[in-house]
């Protein structure tokens, strides 16, 4: 997923913006895998995607962080399996991580290249492009039977 972020998803860009198939795939993990093995595999996936593309080390694998662990704090309130819930959640993230980013750059007084709206209804087009193509696919691919650690 890492090369594949790095290497393919810039010939995709538009404008500055991109699609973020790491945050798709920690979300899958989320939804379908153990809380506690998609967070590190999302923390560690961050690190390299800010290692990678030579943002602030840390933001993106403290939100990838959150995106593998919400699922399991809404597991018991939300019908996980609906693709409605599902693309809800892609538009609360998508939009948490251009606002945390966007935050970030903020207080340490670097200037953004694109604007907030912008930038978060590219990346917000794109990931739910990417979660029509990707994602059940994924099912098929890597097919994790839902919360394997519970009985």
């Amino acid at each position: 997923m890492l090369l594949f972020q790095w290497l393919f998803v810039p010939l995709m860009d538009l404008k500055g913006v991109r699609p973020d198939v790491i945050l798709l795939f920690v979300m899958y993990l989320g939804l379908f895998w153990n809380p506690t093995g998609a967070m590190l595999v999302g923390f560690f996936l961050g690190l390299g995607q800010d290692t990678l593309n030579g943002s602030a080390v840390g933001l993106s694998a403290l939100t990838l962080t959150i995106v593998a662990y919400v699922p399991h704090l809404l597991g018991a309130r939300l019908f996980l399996s609906s693709v409605v819930t599902h693309l809800a959640m892609l538009i609360g993230f998508s939009l948490c991580g251009d606002l945390l980013r966007s935050f970030y750059y903020w207080t340490v007084g670097q200037e953004v290249s694109i604007r907030f709206m912008t930038r978060s209804i590219g990346h917000l087009t794109w990931n739910i492009v990417f979660y029509f193509a990707l994602f059940r696919s994924w099912m098929e691919w890597l097919p994790l039977e839902k919360r394997l650690y519970e009985d």
